[in-house]
Parts: structure tokens; C-alpha cells; sequence
């Protein structure tokens, strides 16, 4: 989460990022969508991009326990299975020593 917080500050300069004002937003897949695609950028490991997504559901889901109508998370939910996805393949290809 912090990471996540520290990317909104620095990279998209949202000024005190609050889990209720991110993850209560409609448009909380496509930030997330961007910050995924700024980790691979990073050359970080789909697997550790499969665990800070993971992150990601449990904490837009605990925000968005009490909400009538919570913003749909099902595109969270993909992107992690998308990036799990990736993580094996990512291990069928690697380099044995």
C-alpha cells in the first residue's frame, strides 16, 4: 500500500492519497492498470506484480466494505489473474543454472 500511496504522490501528484478517496473512486481500475504497467517498466517480476495487485483487491475491497454501491472491482480482479498468469509463464522460460 505504501508503494501503491507513494506512486499517486509522486507519479500522478495526488496530494495525500487516502485508501476511501482511491479505491471508492469508479475509476480505480484504470489507475491501478497504470500503476502495473509503471512496475513492468520498472522490470520488476510479474510475480511481485501478482503480490502488490493481490494487495491492491484486499485492501479496495476492505475500503469498499460499507458502500451501497461499491465501485466495480472485478477489473482489480483481473489484472491480478492477468499478472499470475504471467508469473508462470514467466517461470516456464527461465534460465536454469
Amino acid at each position: 500500500m505504501l508503494r501503491f500511496f507513494g506512486y499517486l504522490h509522486t507519479i500522478c501528484e495526488v496530494r495525500e492519497p487516502t485508501m476511501k478517496r482511491v479505491f471508492c473512486d469508479q475509476g480505480v481500475g484504470v489507475i491501478v492498470e497504470k500503476y502495473a504497467q509503471w512496475l513492468e517498466a520498472k522490470q520488476l517480476k510479474w510475480s511481485s506484480i501478482a503480490n502488490y495487485l493481490a494487495a491492491l483487491v484486499s485492501a479496495a475491497t476492505f475500503a469498499t466494505v460499507e458502500m451501497e454501491t461499491p465501485p466495480p472491482l472485478d477489473q482489480l480482479a483481473n489484472l491480478r489473474r492477468q499478472a499470475e498468469k504471467m508469473a508462470r509463464e514467466e517461470t516456464l522460460y527461465r534460465k536454469k543454472a
